[in-house]
This record gives C-alpha cells, structure tokens and sequence, in this order.
C-alpha cells in the first residue's frame, strides 16, 4: 500500500543486511534515505531484516506490527499504573489504544512499522527514565532513530519530571536525551530539505494557516473520542472563519492549555500527558504544511497523551466530587466512568474490525476516501473513471482538472498509462491534459531536483511530449548510475526506443 514500495521494493538499500547496504542505511548523506526523506536508519535495518526473513510472505510482516502494536498497548497501562491510574482504568486505558479504529491504519499498513516500534521504544524510554536512566536514554535514542516523531516524549518526560520532583541526575539525563534530539535532528533535515516539497497550494494567510491548525486539532479530538470522521485518506478545505471546526479546536485549545498549566502548577502528572498530545500533534498540524494533512495513523502517538490525561483529568473530578458531595457520590460516578470507558472500548473494537477489509485493496481505500470527501481528488478521480467508461472525455476531463487545480493528483497518478481511463486515451482532450500534467511535473523536478527512483517517471512525461531523446538520456543515466529496479528501466528503454521509432515512422516525410 501507498509506501510500502518505497521501503521494501524500490530502496536498494534494504534489500539484503550486506555491510555496504549497513553503512547506507547508517549514512545521512546516502540515497537510502531519500526514498522517504526522513531520516530513519533503525526502521530501514528493520525493513530489511523483515525483507530477509519474510520475502514475500506478507503476513509475517502483518505480524510483526500486530505483536509490536500489542506491546505498545502493555506499556501504556504500565505507564497509565505508574501514574497511580487505577488498575481496571489503566486496562480500560491499554485496551481503548489497542482497539481504537483509527490503529487499523497504522498496524495493516505494512511500512508503518516506524510507528509500531517506536512507540514501544519511546514509551519504554519513559517509564525507565526514574530507575535505569541509561538504559532510557538509549531506548529513546533507537526511538528516534526509528521516527522522528518520537521527539515528543522529551517535553513530555520534563514534565513528568517537573510533576514527580525529580532528583538533578534526571534532568542531567534529560539533557543528554536532548543531545541525541539535536543530532538525529541535524541529519533529519539534511535528508528531509534534500527531497524538496511538493507543490501545494499555499494558505492564503497566516490568520488561514491558524485557523486550519486549530481545526484539524479538533478533527483529531473528535476520531480520538469517538472513533468516527475516520479515512483512509483526508482532504479536508482550510478552515473559513465560519467553520465550526476551528471555532471547536480554538476552545478546546484554549481549555487545554488552562489544564495543562494548572496540572504543572500543581505538580500534577496531568501535564506530562497533555504535553504528550499536543507535542505529538505539532509536527502534523500543518504549521509546516505537507499533502495529506490528516491521517488516521497520526493518532498512535497522540492518544496515548489523551488517554493518560484524561483519566487523571477524572479522577480530580472525582476527588472533587468526594469533598463536594460525599464519597457516595464520587464513587458512582467513577464506576458510571468506567463503564462508559469500557462500552466505548467494545464499541471501537466492533469498529476497528470494520475497517479490517478496506486493507486488502487501493481500490477499497479509495471508496472510503472518496465517501468522506467527495470533493476531495480521489473522489474526483472515481467520477472520472465513471465518465471514461461513458466515454465522456470531456466531463472526466474536467474532473480531473479540477483536482489538479488544487491537489496536484498527478503527483500520485498516471493518468496517460491508467487502465481505468484507457477508454478516452485517445480522445484530444484527454491527450491535452495528460500533455499540461506532463510538463508540470518536469518542471517541478526541474525546481527541485530529480528524486532517487523518480527517472523512469519523468522520462515518460518527456515521452507523452514527444521528446523522446531526452526520455531515452534519463533512463540510460539511471540505468548507469545503478538505480534501482533495472529491470523494469530496462524494459521502459526498450519500449521508449519502440515508440520514438513508430513515432518517427508515423509522421509525414
């Protein structure tokens, strides 16, 4: 699905556990990072010893993130316990993570194995930081060595720290985890600047910019809660000012940071978890925009923060309850909670087991993200596919146009080779919009440069525009230059060279 090419076909590099493909996965500046930009050298020596031992037996993979995904949630009741959540809560807590809907994503798809081994890595760095400060140093630096998006356990082990008065030695330690953060942070954005950035349509302010954050805050808070709102792939509009998302996610942020700064007022280990979410919101909330700006797998490292925070968030209420009320009362309530919480964790399961099926095919995932946003380009995309087999080129053109107006989907599709649209191929103007994309996409890799495993790609754009020689050079380059997957550059030399004679052949002497 989606990146799993990149990782476990396309990059070389993780073919085998050979010593020079160990020093290129080990190396920043080598090309064994720039198939996913980021620079993850333990999650790649992962791909490729699952590469070794599984090969194409897939549900070996599918089982090495279902039993990591399963650690995950062990750790996090260790974590809810070591915060003096009740024994039953901090269950209720492991099991709602475990069985949320919203995993489902993270755990079948098979390349986000960096998300289900490095939150057990991160977690466990958390809970040895009080007895084995070594030893949680070093698991927090295999977590960020796994995905960088482990950085938000830092601020959230300080504020722990903060929150359990902890001894000089352990804000000595947490410098050093800050060491390791600055260093993998050197090497990340070496690897991520290197690839560039996908042409997007940029917010037309900063006011635009906010608005869509505090929105798409309150969308993840709305999945984390009910399990609903959930796609395979979102494509939300930035927020207008009338939108009640960004209306929501502005309160909820507003009473978030109230709580948060309350809790670390008190000392209480409230904070470490709300600190948690919202770090582990951060690098995805678009204050760097990116193309998908919502995923359902982005909330495997903020629920934790959520789930922690809200049972300590109810059990003051219940303390409160007690002095108020009496302890009658409060223990009511407190059981009505955990019932709730227990209905809530069968009904995701129930959920969750839903959405099991759409994995077995890009077709199944396109249809649930086109039934959440219709307007979106994949939606877009099924009606073309309606019209090309009515032969309606105009009006499946026009679709497709629409899309490329505002999401760029030839980015992520060819539309010149789609069996799909192969119907209206021929018709003028599909031809001439398959010619605007093509010369897009030249000159984006123009701007930007040519990514690894790209030329093949962009040698048939060349191609659609009938420049045939240069289609030739690239692929002959990369051919030379060892890229990967020769064999299929070999068979697009071949087939480069047959049209460019029968193109030759077809025109008028």
């Amino acid at each position: 699905m989606a990146d799993d090419p990149v990782y476990y076909v396309f990059n070389p590099a993780t073919a085998s556990l050979a010593p020079g493909n160990l020093l290129a996965i080990l190396d920043p500046r080598s090309d064994a990072h720039h198939y996913a930009y980021n620079y993850a050298p333990l999650h790649l020596l992962l791909v490729a010893a699952e590469r070794q031992l599984f090969g194409s037996w897939m549900a070996g993979y599918h089982a090495v993130n279902l039993l990591l995904h399963v650690l995950a949630g062990v750790l996090l009741v260790a974590l809810l316990r070591s915060s003096r959540i009740p024994r039953t809560a901090a269950v209720l807590g492991g099991a709602i993570f475990a069985l949320h809907p919203a995993q489902v994503e993270a755990v079948a798809w098979i390349s986000q194995l960096k998300s289900t081994a490095c939150l057990p890595l991160a977690l466990g760095a958390l809970l040895c930081l009080w007895r084995h400060p070594r030893v949680s140093t070093g698991l927090f630096g295999l977590a960020l060595l796994t995905k960088f998006g482990a950085l938000a356990f830092l601020p959230a082990a300080a504020a722990f720290a903060w929150a359990r008065r902890a001894p000089r030695a352990t804000w000595v330690w947490l410098g050093a985890w800050l060491a390791l953060l600055l260093g993998v942070a050197v090497a990340q954005v070496a690897v991520f600047g290197s690839g560039g950035a996908y042409e997007l349509e940029a917010f037309r302010d900063r006011f635009e910019q906010l608005r869509t954050i505090f929105a798409h805050g309150a969308r993840y808070l709305w999945m984390a809660g009910t399990g609903l709102g959930l796609s395979a792939y979102h494509e939300p509009e930035p927020a207008g000012l009338a939108s009640r998302w960004w209306w929501v996610g502005l309160a909820c942020g507003v009473a978030l940071a109230w709580r948060t700064l309350r809790a670390l007022r008190r000392r209480d280990e409230e904070a470490g978890y709300w600190v948690l979410a919202v770090a582990s919101f951060l690098p995805v909330s678009q204050i760097v925009p990116f193309r998908f700006p919502l995923a359902d797998r982005y909330l495997y490292f903020i629920l934790p923060g959520l789930i922690g925070g809200s049972w300590l968030a109810a059990m003051a209420l219940c303390r409160a309850l007690a002095r108020r009320a009496g302890a009658d009362p409060a223990r009511i309530a407190w059981r009505g909670g955990l019932a709730a919480a227990a209905l809530l964790g069968l009904l995701m399961g129930f959920q969750a087991r839903a959405r099991v099926p759409l994995w077995l095919g890009d077709g199944r995932l396109m249809i649930d993200a086109a039934r959440h946003y219709p307007a979106g380009s994949h939606g877009a995309y099924l009606r073309a596919v309606g019209a090309a087999r009515q032969r309606d080129a105009e009006r499946a053109v026009a679709e497709l146009r629409g899309v490329e107006e505002r999401r760029r989907l030839s980015l992520i599709r060819d539309f010149e080779r789609d069996p799909w649209l192969a119907p209206i191929r021929d018709a003028p103007a599909f031809r001439d919009f398959v010619r605007e994309t093509a010369r897009f996409r030249i000159e984006l890799v123009r701007r930007r440069g040519m990514r690894p495993g790209e030329e093949g790609v962009v040698a048939l754009k060349h191609a659609t525009l009938g420049d045939y020689d240069t289609a030739i050079a690239l692929v002959e380059d990369a051919i030379r230059d060892g890229a990967p997957r020769r064999e299929e550059l070999f068979r697009l030399l071949d087939e480069l060279r047959a049209r460019r004679r029968a193109d030759g052949a077809s025109r008028p002497r």
